[in-house]
């Protein structure tokens, strides 16, 4: 499983690398975290607005920092196709 945390450094993307950090160990299944935070990536990602996150390739978020409550969630919804398919 991979999520994605698109954007620039600042306090905001921060804090959602450490939320999405903190969500993934509530899992065993492996769950990769990358910060895309070049310019080329950003855009190639289609993010208008920081920070924004994606996993498996899902765009869940723009705008705002998300809570490890729904990372947490979001994570499990994809644990959970993952064990259907």
């Amino acid at each position: 499983m991979e999520l994605k945390v698109i954007g620039y450094l600042c306090p905001k993307i921060t804090q959602t690398l450490v939320n999405a950090s903190a969500a993934a160990s509530e899992y065993d299944d492996p769950v990769e975290i990358n910060w895309i935070s070049d310019a080329h990536g950003i855009a190639k990602m289609g993010s208008t607005t920081s920070p924004a996150i994606i996993i498996n390739g899902k765009l869940r978020l723009m705008g705002r920092v998300p809570s490890v409550y729904e990372l947490s969630r979001w994570i499990g919804e994809e644990v959970n196709e993952e064990a259907v398919a």
